[in-house]
């Protein structure tokens, strides 16, 4: 089914790549719209493949307050396509939130695959581990020691390759006609709650798209293509990505899947 994303324009980052509104928000990390009163903090354990040049990383954040991270969140049965076009914000230095505060922790957070460690990842600002590798479609677990954010555990899905692209990647650039609107599919997965991100680049300008994986495909409207760049070197990447969401005693925490695919493209 071909889904034809709703545009929403220029946004910040924070918006584009999160929740729409408050209440999405909450929804997202499991809470309902008032909030839990028994949730001070929130955070994601991200597992991130790149099949471009096959390096895995494996990385974590915890926050104050229930609020999700950026790239967090599921796709459900009232999930709607949207577009973004968008900046990047400037980033925080490593290991503060907001404001400069320090970042809350959760002890060491050990990931590993059928049994076996695959990775401690150590706070207060849990630095990427790339010296990792899993099968696409694994299923990892995950378990926090406990600090700030008390212990917890859980499975993080990782998902699948990417299979039956239109246009097909690695064959050269990927051609953009401007004026005209550009549509990419996929073949679905199938697993629930799984999300697909479109994202085209072009000297720092940013279009992003993001639909249910189960989708399969997703149309950019001309007029976000229209504020990329024709001069510069565009890329264009793929995230299919899965989250599931851990309720701990003092805190929510998003374990996501992500799996990246990459390519020049030609906007002309």
């Amino acid at each position: 089914m071909t889904v034809r994303a709703l545009a929403i324009g220029i946004v910040p980052w924070a918006l584009a790549c999160g929740a729409n509104t408050a209440d999405e928000a909450s929804d997202r990390v499991g809470t309902d719209a008032a909030g839990e009163s028994g949730v001070s903090y929130s955070g994601t354990v991200v597992a991130s493949m790149n099949l471009d040049t096959q390096p895995y990383a494996l990385y974590a954040q915890f926050q104050t307050a229930a609020n999700p991270s950026p790239s967090s969140g599921a796709a459900d049965a009232g999930f709607e396509a949207s577009c973004y076009a968008w900046q990047p914000m400037v980033s925080l230095p490593t290991g503060f939130g907001p404001g400069g505060s320090a970042l809350p922790t959760a002890g060491s957070v050990t990931i590993a695959r059928d049994g076996a460690p695959l990775a401690t990842l150590l706070g207060p600002s849990y630095p990427e581990i790339t010296n990792v590798s899993w099968t696409a479609g694994d299923t990892l677990d995950v378990q926090a020691a406990g600090g700030d954010v008390d212990a917890f555990a859980g499975s993080l899905q990782t998902p699948a390759t990417l299979q039956g692209l239109s246009p097909a990647f690695g064959q050269g650039p990927i051609a953009i006609a401007s004026g005209t609107d550009f549509q990419i599919s996929w073949t679905p997965e199938g697993k629930a709650g799984e999300i697909m991100q479109v994202q085209i680049e072009s000297d720092g300008a940013w279009v992003s798209c993001t639909a249910s994986d189960s989708d399969g495909s997703v149309v950019i409207g001309a007029d976000l293509i229209a504020q990329l760049s024709l001069a510069a070197n565009p890329t264009i990447h793929l995230i299919r990505s899965i989250t599931s969401n851990v309720l701990g005693p003092n805190a929510t925490v998003a374990l996501e899947g992500q799996l990246w695919l990459g390519a020049p493209a030609i906007i002309q």
